[in-house]
């Protein structure tokens, strides 16, 4: 099950070791995840659900769902998809109700940390919100859940567009390198991966459980960007909770950073840049892909994408959608059919397709459940793909010393991440009195640079339109 060799990626070999699952021996590879190392042995179903008993298996990678919860070293619904393994680790599958630890020794007395700007994300807009912080002079932590830095940029091997300042015609997994690179040789920047913000307290704590429950941190800082990113879009059709059904995101984590063969044969469903790309990316892998089905009548991608999967003979079937996916313990089929005007599947354009993946890439949801914990005002944007902190030019939330960027603030490309990172890193620096004249005619630019690449393209207006219903004006 895994790459031997890519186009793109180089997948040196790294040392391999084992643990046990379920008492017998897994090999991994060093800086695998648990899961990950478990696909890679030919393992899909991952654990049953409590209440109906229905297979369950990986399915967003990042650890935002429950699905991949299995009990590591004895400790019970551990996220394996953000779980690195280690060598003789004992993972078993959960099995019935799961027991709660003694709570009098399992709470640990939280260790204090202090900065000046906490960033709640490691992704692009976090990576740049505390790079231009730090910059300027201030003392920045960044926590992470996950167990790297660089978010969806780590996955993506595909060049960007845009300006040369903007990374044109560099490949993300390469941005994703060079941010960390500089994150790491900061001295001002302190990295907590592994570790999850579970609330804003009074008197400008954060609370941080990290190491499954068995350390607690509260972070005193004067500011707080909110940079989390964003939310796979389940879709509803029956049997979406079975293992080999994917969002699009852990595919790719799968794939280009582990090096595994997700399946045989897959079908995406989505044709915006994500499902594009991805269908790219498997071929990419020597991966088939069997069709990419998009419901709405035209795809909502770029068309050069679309070219490079037509161009290599994988239809892209626009006006159909999956309607059936079937399989015991692991998907074998989907069936697709054509949908009119309200997405309704057209009687008799039944088609069944014989694959063991289903990659679903129907779209984004903003995770600004940070913010709202935070009391800060949210607001419904469908242009933004769904609830967003409300947010001035500076990105300032209605509480002020919070403030937010990325994907959590509306659904973008990686590159107005970016900008709205680094504006947000300025304004909190700036705010606490590490600004400087360059760094306000910084702001300004950025501002300007992101308002081009927002209105650029037959979405740009759709996209101002959302970003306005949210504005704080002052």
């Amino acid at each position: 099950m895994r790459i031997e060799s890519h186009p793109v990626l180089d997948f040196a070999q790294r040392p391999s070791f084992t643990f046990l699952y379920n008492g017998r021996e897994i090999e991994a590879k060093e800086g695998e995840t648990v899961a990950a190392a478990l696909c890679a042995a030919g393992i899909s179903k991952l654990r049953d659900s409590t209440r109906s008993n229905r297979p369950r298996g990986l399915f967003c990678a990042i650890g935002d769902c429950s699905s991949c919860a299995m009990e590591v070293n004895g400790i019970s619904n551990v996220r394996t998809c953000i779980t690195p393994a280690e060598p003789g680790m004992v993972v078993n599958t959960m099995v019935g109700d799961t027991k709660l630890r003694d709570l009098e020794t399992a709470i640990p007395t939280p260790r204090l940390i202090e900065a000046d700007l906490a960033v709640i994300g490691g992704g692009p807009a976090g990576l740049k919100a505390a790079l231009a912080a730090a910059d300027l002079g201030a003392s920045v932590v960044i926590v992470d859940q996950n167990y790297m830095l660089g978010g969806q940029l780590v996955k993506q091997t595909h060049k960007f567009f845009g300006s040369v300042e903007y990374y044109a015609g560099v490949r993300g997994v390469h941005i994703a390198k060079e941010l960390i690179k500089r994150v790491e040789e900061n001295p001002r920047i302190q990295v907590m991966l592994n570790s999850t913000v579970t609330g804003f307290l009074e008197d400008h704590l954060l609370q941080v459980n990290a190491g499954h429950g068995t350390k607690l941190f509260n972070i005193s800082c004067k500011k707080t960007v909110v940079a989390c990113g964003a939310n796979e879009v389940m879709l509803g059709v029956p049997k979406n909770d079975l293992p080999g059904v994917y969002g699009a995101g852990a595919i790719q984590t799968i794939v280009n950073v582990h090096g595994i063969r997700i399946g045989k044969r897959v079908l995406v469903v989505g044709a915006g840049n994500v499902g594009l790309i991805l269908a790219y990316q498997l071929l990419q892998a020597g991966i088939d892909v069997a069709a990419v089905v998009e419901a709405a009548p035209q795809i909502g991608g770029f068309t050069v994408h679309a070219n490079k999967i037509r161009r290599r003979g994988i239809p892209v079937l626009t006006s159909h959608s999956v309607v059936a996916i079937k399989g015991g313990d692991r998907v074998s089929s989907a069936t697709i059919a054509k949908v009119d005007g309200k997405f309704q599947p057209i009687p008799g354009t039944e088609q069944t397709l014989e694959v063991d993946t289903v990659a679903l890439a129907v779209g984004l949801q903003p995770n600004y459940r940070p913010c709202s914990q935070g009391r800060c005002d949210v607001a419904y944007a469908r242009e933004l793909c769904g609830f967003v902190p409300m947010r001035n030019r500076w990105m300032e939330t209605s509480k002020g010393d919070i403030l937010t960027a990325g994907d959590c603030s509306g659904i973008g490309e990686a590159t107005t991440a970016m900008i709205d990172g680094e504006l947000a890193g300025l304004q909190a620096a700036i705010a606490l009195g590490f600004g400087t004249d360059a760094a306000k005619a910084r702001q300004e630019e950025l501002i300007a640079v992101g308002h081009e690449f927002r209105s650029a393209g037959k979405k740009g207006a759709i996209i101002l339109k959302g970003l306005e219903k949210v504005s704080i004006h002052e």
